[in-house]
């Protein structure tokens, strides 16, 4: 599984006082692929927090409503049946968080993913993912530089990916 953690991301899953107190829950671990920050707040400050400041019940509701957004939109990916129409769908996203665009230029997703890691993040097979990023490349809609992926026509690529 690989999750990509930016600014307010969270990793795991808020846990319910009786899951706390059941141990039934798996303790969550993270490798990280780009700079990042883990910090564990204990229960008794969440709550703490909670009721000396009910605001941050609104904070905590909109992080998990940015989650769920972010899920659907990753959970759309994988709707297709064509290995190119899921990279289409994946590739701005992964733009959109990790995205550098020099001067309006081409945007470059700013992580060195392999092959495995995209067929991963869409559930699809690695071999079927570089005949993917070849047709893509054909068409001149991306372009690998530094082991990056460079996104040159992104019409084109939503068009792709609504077929």
């Amino acid at each position: 599984t690989l999750r990509l953690l930016g600014r307010w991301d969270f990793f795991g899953r808020f846990l319910t006082s009786v899951e706390v107190e059941s141990h039934d829950h798996v303790a969550p671990c993270a490798e990280a692929v780009t700079y990042c920050e883990i910090e564990k707040v204990p229960k008794v400050f969440a709550e703490r927090a909670l009721r000396l400041r009910p605001e941050v019940v609104r904070r905590l509701a909109t992080m998990l409503e940015l989650r769920l957004i972010e899920r659907e939109e990753l959970a759309r990916c994988v709707l297709p049946r064509k290995t190119t129409e899921r990279l289409a769908r994946l590739l701005p996203l992964l733009a959109r968080k990790f995205g550098e665009s020099p001067k309006g230029g081409p945007t470059m997703i700013g992580l060195r993913l392999t092959h495995q890691d995209l067929a991963n993040m869409i559930g699809s097979t690695r071999e079927s993912v570089t005949a993917a990023l070849i047709g893509l490349r054909r068409q001149k809609v991306i372009e690998v530089e530094r082991g990056c992926i460079v996104l040159l026509d992104l019409e084109k690529l939503a068009k792709i990916a609504r077929r």
